[in-house]
């Protein structure tokens, strides 16, 4: 997984795990919710997954979800959850 890592170190350790944490419990629904979604409420809930991963660094989540908001009618919900998994596990 790519962090930006001038983000990340813009934290103390204990700070970054404790945001990812909380990044992850605030959004795990929403992944759910982007799956169902459309139209405004979809480009919404994508936008806040977005702004999340981008304060943390997530590289490849913030360029998929901003790929996801310009391609509205494009499914990206398998891959926006895959690499969801894939900060949970690195945040562990």
């Amino acid at each position: 997984m790519k962090i930006n890592e001038t983000i990340r170190a813009q934290f103390s350790p204990e700070i970054y795990v404790k945001a990812c944490l909380l990044y992850i419990k605030s959004n795990a629904q929403l992944i759910g919710e982007i799956k169902i979604s459309t139209g405004v409420e979809k480009q919404r809930l994508l936008h806040k997954l977005k702004g999340g991963a981008k304060m943390l660094g997530f590289i490849e989540m913030s360029q998929l979800l901003s790929e996801a908001e310009e391609q509205p009618n494009k499914d990206f919900s398998a891959k926006i959850e895959t690499l969801f998994i894939e900060i949970k596990e690195f945040c562990k």
